[in-house]
């Protein structure tokens, strides 16, 4: 957490800076520099996280990572203050790895993980263009089949219903055909 903090610190301010216009030349250099080293760091935390909890592995009957819902769970409540600092990443490779880790632990807790995977997809993600990214709308749209096929009950809530409509809209505005075509068929699954 302590390295994590300070690249997230440092990523921000040199993002800031340099995004805003207030230094040139070297300065600016330097800048950039900071923010490349910070971000390089915080996507290797990522990937500590991604392969470490078992999200990589094809053969989810493979003996690695999280085995269980209940060590899904407790490393949800464990690691939620980083999962929270790399949802502030510039990087949407960092925010992909993120997505896949957040649909491995669906089971864990399948609402808490839609609630960060949303804040995540129309926050941060949103705003570094996660959205425009080929390998970003077939796992959204993965995601959410698998949400209304083995957790519809979350989409009982008025709240989380627009929520899901604000995901897929997003990603079909930009124009993936997967995503729309879920839009427009999410009135009958959801019933």
């Amino acid at each position: 957490m302590v390295i994590l903090e300070a690249c997230s610190a440092a990523a921000e301010a040199s993002h800031a800076a340099v995004t805003d216009g207030t230094v040139e030349g070297a300065e600016r250099d330097a800048a950039i520099a900071t923010y490349k080293a910070a971000e390089s760091v915080i996507g290797h935390l990522m990937s500590q996280l991604y392969f470490g909890s078992g999200a990589h592995a094809n053969n989810r009957d493979a003996a690695v990572g999280l085995m269980s819902v209940d060590t899904m769970r407790g490393f949800l409540v464990d690691y939620r203050p980083m999962l929270e600092l790399l949802v502030a990443s510039h990087e949407p490779s960092t925010h992909h790895h993120l997505v896949e880790l957040y649909e491995f632990l669906i089971p864990g807790d399948p609402a808490g993980v839609f609630d960060a995977l949303h804040a995540l997809l129309t926050g941060p993600a949103a705003r570094e263009g996660y959205h425009h990214e080929s390998l970003a709308a077939p796992v959204i749209v993965r995601m959410i089949t698998r949400y209304i096929a083995d957790h519809r009950s979350i989409f009982e809530d008025e709240t989380r219903r627009f929520a899901l409509v604000e995901i897929l809209r997003l990603f079909s505005d930009v124009g993936w055909p997967d995503a729309l075509k879920l839009l427009y068929e999410l009135p009958d699954l959801l019933r």
